[in-house]
């Protein structure tokens, strides 16, 4: 399994987590991780249930402790401090509103813990509920409010304290579609506004996408990858980064990499496709004649210009068909195998229609059978 570390030389790190191990009995949940995040940016920890995300965000909080490695902010050793001393504030998903104090006192909160003179919390909180759209709802209780209102007086209470570091747990799970993509706006913006570093913790790929600076993949407790956004969808370091990053995820097919008739070909069940010259180069060497997985993204397919077949024209049986307007998601028969294809309008595939599309990307998926590490170099 891949264990990719970045190592960023910048001075100006904010957190830094070096080596970090957690063990619960004999399961290793984080296994040697290390990742830093700059000031002021946004980092996203992903992947699947159990890969051990929330457990490391939970570390950098000091909920949970290490056993193994440290943890740094602003410079200072935080691996063994209490939560309290680590100058951070968490959002969690199921909001851990008080239901008995309105929403004024619940952003308040942590402020008079902190003794924090009267008119000084005033403005704090109001300022805050400002940002937030919350000043008209001052008065009211949790149970009077939506999930995306609690949603944001956790988030209020979290940034009226103007901690070094932002901690998100998975905070809009709860949330129906609609209010996940404003609610992820609204994180996004306040963000960039407040200028704070943030460790956001999600499953959701679309969330990752769409609001970090950069995106640390983790599954089995190691990290696959580290990058930005488009790094990780256009260049994937290994077959679990590829088909985990992007919507719809990537079709992978497994085959081998051969000549035929003089051509390099991914060959397969039914299935011969010729790597497009433009696309060779790009090929590690020594990858001829091994056995390979081909990802093909849903996206990746185009109506021809014209009748004349082309090298990379494929014949696709659809099978099912899911109109979502503009673009239409089909499942299909390629040779012997099923794919899932996106086509846009006017093209509006039916059941049982026989599509000849061609396969058109600027970026190629091999990954190797075995270890499933990428048979790519990035370009």
């Amino acid at each position: 399994m891949a264990n990719v570390i970045e190592q960023n030389q910048d001075k100006d790190i904010s957190l830094s987590v070096r080596g970090v191990r957690k063990v619960f009995g004999s399961k290793v949940v984080l296994d040697n991780l290390t990742f830093d995040a700059k000031r002021g940016e946004f980092i996203v920890l992903v992947g699947p249930s159990g890969c051990g995300k929330s457990t490391m965000l939970r570390s950098i909080a000091g909920l949970e402790s290490v056993d193994g490695g440290t943890i740094t902010i602003e410079g200072k050793d935080v691996t063994n401090l209490v939560p309290k001393d680590r100058d951070i504030a968490m959002v969690f998903q199921d909001y851990a509103l008080y239901p008995h104090k309105n929403v004024y006192e619940n952003i308040a909160f942590g402020l008079r813990l902190r003794k924090v003179k009267e008119e000084e919390l005033d403005r704090m909180v109001r300022d805050a509920a400002r940002k937030l759209n919350l000043l008209d709802l001052l008065d009211r209780k949790p149970l009077q409010l939506s999930g995306g209102q609690r949603q944001r007086v956790a988030i209020g209470r979290a940034i009226v304290r103007n901690p070094k570091i932002f901690l998100f747990d998975e905070p809009l799970s709860n949330l129906d579609a609609k209010l996940r993509g404003s609610m992820r706006l609204t994180i996004a913006l306040l963000q960039k506004e407040l200028n704070t570093t943030t460790v956001y913790v999600t499953h959701d790929q679309t969330e990752a996408m769409t609001l970090a600076d950069r995106v640390i993949v983790l599954h089995g407790g190691h990290i696959q990858q580290i990058g930005s956004p488009l790094e990780l969808y256009y260049h994937p370091a290994n077959q679990f980064v590829a088909g985990f990053i992007g919507s719809p995820e990537m079709n992978l097919l497994e085959g081998k990499l051969e000549r035929v008739d003089g051509m390099l070909c991914f060959v397969s069940s039914g299935i011969k496709m010729p790597i497009l010259d433009g696309l060779k180069s790009f090929i590690k060497e020594g990858s001829e004649g091994r056995e390979v997985v081909w990802g093909i993204r849903p996206e990746n397919f185009r109506v021809p210009k014209d009748d004349t077949k082309s090298k990379n024209s494929v014949e696709l049986k659809v099978l099912y068909a899911e109109p979502l307007g503009p673009s239409t998601l089909c499942l299909c028969s390629f040779g012997d195998t099923r794919i899932r294809i996106s086509v846009q309008e006017p093209l509006r595939p039916v059941i049982g229609e026989t599509l000849n599309l061609e396969w058109r990307s600027r970026h190629l998926y091999l990954f190797d059978k075995e270890t499933g590490e990428s048979l790519v170099k990035n370009h």
